[in-house]
Order: C-alpha cells, then sequence, then structure tokens
C-alpha cells in the first residue's frame, strides 16, 4: 500500500478492519433511525445528525415496545466501543 501521509499507520488489514467496523456500526445507526422515523419521529435530519447518547434520549420519546427499547440500548453499548477505535 502506498502511504498517502508521512505519518505511520498500521498495516492495511487492520486499516481494512477498522474501516469495516466504523461502517457498519454507522449502517445500523441509519437503519435504527428509519425505525425511529416509522415509529413517528419527525426530522431525519435532526436524527442523522444526533450522535448515540442524544439519539438514545430522543429514541425513548417514540419506542414503546419493549424490545425496541432493548435494541436501543444495545446500540448505545455499540456506540461506547465504538468511541474506543
Amino acid at each position: 500500500m502506498i502511504h498517502p501521509t508521512r505519518f505511520a499507520l498500521p498495516e492495511e488489514d487492520y486499516l481494512t478492519l477498522l474501516g469495516g467496523a466504523v461502517y457498519v456500526f454507522n449502517s445500523n445507526v441509519s437503519f435504527f433511525v428509519e425505525n425511529l422515523l416509522h415509529a413517528g419521529a419527525p426530522d431525519w435530519y435532526e436524527l442523522a445528525d444526533m450522535m448515540t447518547g442524544q439519539l438514545k434520549d430522543e429514541g425513548r420519546k417514540w419506542l414503546v415496545n419493549e424490545k425496541d427499547k432493548r435494541v436501543l440500548e444495545l446500540l448505545c453499548e455499540l456506540g461506547n466501543e465504538r468511541n474506543r477505535i
């Protein structure tokens, strides 16, 4: 791999894995935002700009099903793990 910067970078396989992890997390957040819209949340742009902690608070307003609330909790736990990346 040709490094586009003078910074020391990890191996290409690690960078690919790291990028994949962030991409999958963001995809799951987007899917959850779509579900909040179907539950009645009003503004996609506002939801899409929220961090997971803010999204958790907003999700509690719109979700009535306990299983959906558990998914929200798991998503926020994953957000904390993602923040370690």
